[in-house]
């Protein structure tokens, strides 16, 4: 039954001393050489315990069904970028070559990233609109034409990706990572179900097989879905004759897909080596050898030239970075949220532990190593990496082996240029159909936690309404200000004993509950204390106990006379009188020293549970203190128990020592006192300015 102030005398607090700058220069340990090398590239950590024998052909095999996706997704992904799609394969083999030397995750899949390609494909078509406002199809207009566009627009992409890689490492030398908390989950979700409606647009176009005028700016999503109708209900001859076929090319594709997928949900066990059923490659090579034997590419849509080879390294135009740092920023942000969540997810799938500094810092080495390679930014893929942990990949060698396998496919690019456009577009609609289920959040979240469904609609709503990116700004908005009106709003409750627990529990959810104390009451509150709330905490708190104190007061000054000291002498009393402690608890009131008080209530004592505080600001610190000092005018003593460390040095840093008086170490160290000292002297230590109301 000790207070703070006892309980910290008798076991020989220390408070931690405050250390000054030039103290923690000083005291700071000098680098390690060895330790910073090991730090930078964690290869050198786990390449001496790499078992050759045990993991070297599972990580080769890996390798291969990754490169396999990456082929696949890598050409697929480009076209959603508003890019070549050779420009995907460049993304798939280069940037995994640093990744695996610097990353300290060993299954994340490094490569291509859908969301990313989707905002720079919306941002792309702004800068560098397609030639006679058409979609990315060869067929629409001549070969040197679409080539003047691509080679325009890969010097933006590339300073893109460049910048990317330049804010990730800045972003992780000055351990920044935490700017990753302001993506909430609900936030993330709503914001990629907006993207997937984005894309499923823009893919629908190369689908049908038709062109139109792409929209940018505000309302462009539906402003496309009206072209889209609008130009089906304006096709000439021609034109009819390639939707047709187009639409057949994309409707075979799309089950095709969805059967290989159905097939390697049910049976990917029973595979040798968990090795899926590769229906993407099956699906590039049999649409390929159709078109090309049944010259089926001078009616649809295809791939166009595909260069041979790899390319010629080239520094990115930073003349042109004030055109797209702002998007960079949003796409910089929202893969290193996507990667840092995949990251730590399969390390704790594989129980080892995940570096998240070095994470970032990895994925942005590896996006500069990329710019000047003419790749698009490069993220973690889900689809990929679950593949790659569930094919047995041990290490991030798969990287290195998949991107072998892709420079295979770029010394054979040329075969690739019969294939069908609209079997690109039926693998990215497969691919990213399981996002369109987010939605199902809806319901979830509406029952547990409506602020946070509401932070989903806005942020999915915004987007579509706006733009990718603009539409990525109000969802952080919203998720902030959700935050603000969680903090803002925090309502105090009762607790009450559980018989034969010596446990408090909210009040009305147990049936058990003890023996009930009239004189006291116990109340928590699960929030901290700041300038947003606290001058609503104290209404709160006198509705909860329903006692009005500054009517009860009234009523006291009207039904008691005051004694004839001066108002200075009264103030002086109680500012040299003590807060009530187990060590002055004997001590009676003095009605020649003090005004009396009436108590028309039963209450003397509530006993605030601070555990669920665990930050307090000096506007908190001014109205807890006030809040005191009213409920003590009326009779009523405030008790605090179960104070985090934080709370009490904030109230001791202010020079207010006295809140140790009050504070117990639990709550029923506090009822305990309080059951033993029912009168207790009605005056306090503690001072405050008056408040604004006051003067």
């Amino acid at each position: 039954m000790r207070n703070e102030r006892e309980f910290q005398i008798a076991h020989g607090y220390q408070p931690k001393p405050k250390q000054s700058i030039c103290d923690y220069v000083r005291n700071t340990p000098k680098p390690d050489p060895k330790k910073i090398l090991f730090k930078v590239f964690p290869i050198l950590t786990w390449l001496p315990l790499y078992d050759i024998r045990k993991f070297l052909l599972a990580d080769i095999v890996a390798g291969l069904i990754v490169g396999v996706m990456k082929v696949s997704q890598g050409l697929a992904y480009a076209q959603l970028a508003g890019q070549h799609p050779v420009y995907g394969l460049y993304t798939c083999l280069f940037p995994p070559l640093p990744y695996a030397l610097f990353a300290s995750s060993k299954h994340l899949s490094f490569g291509s990233f859908a969301t990313s390609d989707i905002m720079i494909g919306a941002f792309i078509e702004t800068l560098v609109p397609s030639p006679n406002g058409t979609t990315t199809n060869n067929s629409s207009m001549t070969e040197i034409g679409w080539e003047a566009v691509y080679d325009e627009r890969i010097l933006y992409v590339t300073v893109i990706t460049f910048l990317c890689g330049c804010f990730l490492v800045f972003i992780a030398v000055f351990k920044l990572g935490f700017l990753a908390r302001l993506f909430s989950q609900p936030l993330q979700r709503g914001f990629i179900f907006a993207v997937v409606c984005y894309l499923y647009v823009s893919q629908s176009i190369t689908l049908l097989g038709i062109s139109i005028v792409k929209n940018t700016g505000p309302l462009s999503f539906f402003k496309d879905i009206y072209a889209i109708f609008e130009k089906l209900t304006k096709l000439d001859g021609n034109e009819q004759i390639t939707l047709l076929y187009t639409i057949i090319v994309s409707v075979v594709s799309i089950i095709f897909l969805f059967s290989a997928k159905m097939v390697n949900n049910k049976f990917k066990h029973k595979f040798p080596l968990n090795i899926p059923f590769p229906g993407e490659l099956l699906l590039l090579i049999i649409a390929t050898v159709v078109s090309e034997f049944t010259e089926l590419y001078n009616i649809v849509s295809v791939i166009g030239n595909v260069p041979q080879g790899l390319p010629y390294p080239k520094v990115p135009d930073l003349s042109r970075t004030p055109n797209v740092i702002g998007d960079s920023v949003a796409i910089t942000v929202v893969g290193m949220t996507v990667a840092l969540s995949l990251g730590t997810n399969f390390a704790d799938k594989g129980k080892y532990p995940l570096d998240s500094t070095q994470e970032i810092q990895a994925v942005g080495f590896s996006n500069l190593f990329g710019s000047f390679f003419s790749c698009l930014p490069a993220f973690g893929a889900m689809s990929r990496s679950c593949v790659q942990f569930e094919s047995g990949g041990k290490s991030q060698f798969v990287g290195w082996f998949s991107s072998i396998f892709i420079i295979v496919i770029l010394f054979a690019g040329p075969v690739l240029n019969s294939t069908p456009s609209a079997c690109l577009s039926a693998m990215v609609v497969v691919s990213v159909a399981n996002l369109l289920l987010h939605i199902r959040d809806l319901k979830t979240l509406w029952v547990s936690q409506k602020l946070d469904c509401t932070v989903w609609i806005i942020t999915c709503v915004g987007t579509l309404l706006t733009s990718i990116t603009l539409g990525l700004a109000i969802g952080v908005c919203a998720a902030l200000l959700s935050n603000i009106v969680k903090i803002s709003f925090p309502k105090p409750h009762e607790l009450h004993l559980i018989s034969n627990t010596g446990i408090y529990k909210r009040a009305g959810l147990y049936d058990k509950k003890g023996q009930p104390t009239n004189h006291v009451i116990v109340l928590s509150l699960d929030a901290p204390i700041s300038f947003l709330n606290a001058a609503k905490l104290s209404r709160d708190m006198q509705k909860v106990c329903g006692i009005d104190a500054v009517k009860e007061r009234q009523k006291n000054s009207e039904q008691v006379p005051v004694h004839s000291k001066s108002d200075g002498e009264n103030e002086n009393s109680r500012s040299e009188s003590s807060i009530p402690s187990s060590s002055n608890a004997d001590v009676t009131n003095d009605s020649s020293d003090v005004t009396s008080v009436l108590k028309p209530h039963q209450t003397e004592f509530i006993v605030l549970d601070c555990s669920g505080i665990n930050f307090v600001d000096s506007v908190g610190v001014r109205e807890l203190k006030k809040i005191i000092i009213d409920f003590e005018r009326i009779g009523i003593n405030i008790l605090l128990a179960a104070c985090s460390e934080s709370f009490l040095q904030t109230f001791v840093a202010t020079g207010y020592d006295e809140i140790l008086a009050i504070s117990y170490v639990s709550i029923d160290d506090a009822v305990q006192f309080t059951k033993s000292h029912t009168q207790v002297q009605n005056v306090s230590a503690i001072e405050i300015e008056p408040s604004d109301n006051e003067i």
